[in-house]
């Protein structure tokens, strides 16, 4: 069970007196030989007593405040398939400090100590239908399109009413008209994750709303079922994600890497591999949640969803065998490298939702549902390029953690590197940024049968295939670049759903001023921007500080 004990709450003028007088004491989530960084330390404790103070102008003299540490996350490798079931391989890392005042009614109040985010109030109830909604997918669908229309779909109040009305109405039973109401609670919130740069600091504000309110009303949830809980709640705010983002802010471990793997769901821990950090290199390039990038987003899982359909109505023999995308694999299938290349020439190229519907007519249902979560790409379906990635990453994101127990930082950095290219979407050429146009053409998928089935394979085996799922831009694909020409860099892709946001950089720690220095001339100072690169390192996922 979750670590949300209530009952650890103290007055606001002890916590203060706490972290004021012996900070180290409570930062218990971060390992000991970054917290003997001075500045670090210096830096952790400020972020702590910002927000006490900033609460303390509108409690004072309270009692029974609680404090959540909440982690972003970054994904080094399984991008983009924990919603096809794919494992992910992150590390929790920043924090955001959420003090926690219970409330007897059900109104949750929430104030950042950020003035570009609004304090805002809202009712848990009110915001639900009076029946219980059965259908959590439709009913989000239907409520998106209302807070569209008021302008009130990108709004950070939408990530705390996405854990609040799904908790609610999850422990509502259909036949019954009298059920548990959840009381809410006061928020102070500060917070070192950047917004909107791909470290899931929307999905932290979900974890940390639910461990607030599954504590106040004595709900208790198993790791896994919080997960689940998490990843499903916020569909809320329209993207259509899987819950490998929730999954490393609550179970990450200091001074590790993360190897989550769901249905069924597990975690492995592997340690950092010595030597080594993790840069993290800010574009400065937002990709923020608006209409256009949630629709490229849920148009690249709705990929996805229309291949997997595709090869079940091709294959029915191999239909019973396959649950998700992730199981479209040698091992899953008992099959050849080569037979997954020939079943993948089965998919469009490209695909229209005409030609879809057209073709399909007996699965008009579905593909109604799949086409109901974002607008038709101009350029049709790329449907082929992107199930070549998702299937070669979920191989991928197993082959990882191998390396990673064993300490191999270089050959977990190649695997980075083949993950970026299928994301990415410029390469330089003559000295010149331009298009990247890799596809799995039949002529690739053709040669890849052939080669693959030789005695020198390796180069051909499906892990190492990119794929193109294509969430990258110019700015990140130029991070990549200057890093992997780096001495000591040992892989770097972008993280997080992409269209902007950071890129991380697996490197020896000897070689780490070099890379500023020079990511600092080629990166941001071509472009009249402040060097933005900092080291990321591993904290303990999510949970109640303990007084």
């Amino acid at each position: 069970m979750t670590n949300n004990n209530i009952k650890n709450l103290t007055t606001l003028k002890n916590w203060l007196n706490k972290f004021n007088d012996n900070p180290q004491t409570y930062l218990n989530h971060i390992e000991n030989e970054y917290l003997s960084d001075k500045k670090i330390l210096r830096s952790e404790t400020e972020l702590f007593l910002k927000t006490l103070n900033y609460a303390n102008k509108y409690l004072r003299k309270s009692d029974n405040i609680g404090i959540i540490h909440v982690p972003g996350r970054v994904n080094l490798l399984g991008m983009h398939i924990d919603h096809r079931m794919g494992s992910v391989n992150p590390i929790s890392t920043h924090n955001m400090v959420m003090v926690i005042q219970p409330r007897t009614d059900d109104r949750i109040q929430i104030h950042n100590c950020n003035s570009y985010f609004k304090t805002h109030s809202f009712s848990i109830n009110e915001s639900l239908p009076n029946k219980k909604i059965v259908d959590w997918d439709t009913w989000t669908k239907k409520n998106l399109e209302i807070r569209i229309l008021q302008k009130k779909s990108t709004d950070w109040v939408n990530y705390f009413q996405a854990s609040s009305l799904f908790l609610q109405n999850y422990i509502k039973k259909a036949s019954e008209r009298k059920f548990q109401r959840l009381k809410g609670f006061n928020a102070f919130i500060n917070s070192n994750i950047p917004y909107a740069v791909g470290l899931s600091s929307s999905s932290s504000l979900v974890v940390g709303s639910a461990l607030a309110l599954m504590a106040i009303n004595n709900i208790k949830l198993s790791h896994e079922e919080l997960i689940d809980f998490c990843g499903t709640a916020e569909w809320y705010v329209g993207t259509r994600g899987g819950k490998g983002d929730h999954a490393a802010i609550l179970i990450g471990k200091k001074g590790h890497i993360s190897h989550i793997s769901f249905n069924p769901f597990s975690v492995t821990y592997a340690p950092l591999p010595k030597q080594y950090i993790i840069a993290l290199c800010n574009s400065m390039v937002t990709a923020l949640k608006i209409a256009g990038v949630r629709s490229k987003f849920n148009a690249g899982v709705a990929n996805y969803e229309i291949g997997f359909l595709l090869l079940k109505i091709h294959f029915p023999n191999i239909a019973k065998k396959i649950k998700y995308l992730r199981d479209v694999t040698p091992n899953k299938l008992s099959t050849s490298e080569s037979e997954v290349y020939s079943l993948l020439k089965v998919l469009p190229e490209k695909i229209t939702r005409k030609e879809l519907l057209s073709k399909f007519p007996e699965h008009t249902d579905i593909l109604g549902k799949i086409f109901s979560t974002h607008a038709e790409p101009a350029e049709g379906y790329t449907v082929r390029d992107a199930c070549f990635f998702g299937i070669t990453e979920c191989i991928r994101s197993e082959k990882a953690i191998e390396f990673l127990k064993k300490e191999d930082a270089v050959q977990f950095g190649k695997l980075m590197n083949i993950s970026h290219n299928g994301d990415r979407t410029t390469q330089v050429l003559n000295r010149k940024r331009v298009p990247y146009e890799l596809h799995a053409g039949d002529k690739l998928l053709d040669s890849l049968i052939k080669k693959v089935s030789s005695k020198n394979n390796e180069p051909y085996k499906l892990y190492n295939q990119s794929g193109r799922y294509a969430m990258s831009c110019p700015e990140t694909d130029d991070l990549v670049d200057i890093a992997l020409e780096t001495d000591g860099v040992a892989g770097a892709r972008l993280v997080g759903a992409g269209m902007g946001g950071c890129v991380a950089v697996l490197i020896d720690k000897t070689k780490l001023r070099k890379f500023i220095t020079k990511v600092t001339n080629r990166y941001y100072k071509r472009r009249n921007l402040s060097a933005a690169v900092e080291i990321c390192f591993p904290v303990d996922g999510a949970d109640f500080i303990n007084p």
